[in-house]
């Protein structure tokens, strides 16, 4: 009786997720009148990811490098979006993710690796598009709706920055999130 009791739990905590994610996404793809940008600490956002990285898989090693960086966006969607690449990499990494905030001139470079399979090029427009699955047999073992690349690239559209997706000198998939330098108006 537990068993199935458990299995429904199970069940309806996935829905739950999958309903947030597609209100999320959602969301994200109105048009936001004025949004409202604040400033971020880069480096404490960074800094909080081993503890995510620590929920999902104690399995895990993490390097973190990040200068001290105030950045000028959407704080809520500025971590949710380095939580979902996170997350990702947390997926799909063997053993090891790194993760780095770097301050060029005039951008904010957030760039999160793991040591997985990493992505073929021919697959890597398609990830961003809601609901794809590279693989569905490893998916279901992974989890995930299929919606927070997706999320991801909503909300670098709103930050008129870009995301982008290549090899990891690490063996896996290396994403760079680029955010415009902004001052505060």
């Amino acid at each position: 009786k537990d068993h199935y009791l458990q299995r429904t739990q199970n069940s309806l905590n996935d829905m739950s997720e999958l309903l947030e994610e597609l209100l999320a996404y959602t969301r994200l793809g109105r048009e936001v009148a004025a949004p409202i940008f604040e400033s971020i600490d880069v480096y404490a956002a960074v800094w909080d990811m081993p503890n995510v990285v620590a929920e999902l898989r104690t399995n895990i090693s993490i390097d973190v490098q990040c200068q001290e960086i105030t950045f000028v966006g959407m704080p809520r969607y500025f971590k949710r979006a380095l939580q979902n690449l996170v997350t990702n990499a947390v997926r799909h990494a063997n053993t090891h993710i790194w993760i780095r905030g770097v301050l060029e001139t005039d951008r904010l470079l957030l760039v999160v690796e793991d040591d997985g399979v990493g992505i073929p090029e021919s697959q890597r427009e398609r990830i961003f598009e809601p609901f794809a699955r590279l693989d569905e047999s490893r998916t279901e073992k992974l989890g995930g709706a299929g919606l927070g690349l997706a999320i991801v690239e909503r909300i670098m559209n709103l930050h008129g920055g870009e995301v982008a997706v290549d090899d990891s000198p690490q063996g896996g998939a290396r994403f760079t999130l680029q955010f415009p330098m902004k001052a505060l108006q």
